[in-house]
């Protein structure tokens, strides 16, 4: 449940970044040279994203094509989690119920009606003492 939270922030926050991306021509940024350096250099062409559409297939799209695609995928998401989150909810009532009856279930067997030294299961016994 968490992690599907954390991959829909990540989703809401892609699609602000590429709403922003296209208002201008250049982007300065920091450009990676190998795992130690970086230097200063420019975002060309911040209009086109290549997307991910699954199973190591990509398609090159503008920046408002992959919002829209963003959007779709952060509402599946949305679904996921809310669909994770009422089963949770009735896992935990179900969870309730069943430390009710356990309970209940402990205070029958140590009643000595049943027997079983109020071990929790309750044994019956015979009329001659055996089990």
């Amino acid at each position: 449940l968490a992690r599907m939270r954390a991959c829909l922030e990540e989703y809401e926050a892609l699609g602000a970044t590429l709403t922003a991306l296209p208002e201008r021509v250049e982007r300065p940024a920091m450009v990676p040279l190998g795992k130690l350096a970086l230097f200063p250099g420019t975002l060309r062409h911040t209009n086109e994203v290549t997307v991910l559409l699954g199973e190591n297939l990509f398609a090159l799209r503008s920046a408002s094509q992959a919002v829209g695609i963003a959007e779709r995928r952060a509402e599946f998401v949305a679904a996921q989690v809310q669909s994770l989150e009422e089963e949770v909810r009735e896992l935990g009532s179900e969870l309730e119920k069943l430390g009710a009856m356990h309970t209940l279930g402990l205070d029958r067997g140590s009643e000595g009606g049943g027997g079983g030294g109020g071990d929790g299961f309750g044994l019956v016994r015979n009329p001659d003492g055996t089990v």
